[in-house]
């Protein structure tokens, strides 16, 4: 599982190199909410890792 620094190091990555900090945290904020909805499927469906 990557750091949330590490995660932050590879969107930057992605990003233009003209992207504006309202760009980036825009980003973050997605990528954020993305996670927290796989991790409320897993907890809706029971689909853990390393679960049954």
């Amino acid at each position: 599982m990557k750091t949330a620094k590490e995660e932050v190091r590879d969107l930057l990555e992605k990003l233009p190199d003209d992207a504006s900090l309202d760009d980036i945290q825009y980003h973050i904020y997605v990528c954020q909410k993305i996670q927290e909805g796989a991790g409320c499927r897993r907890a809706w469906t029971g689909d853990f890792p390393g679960g049954s």
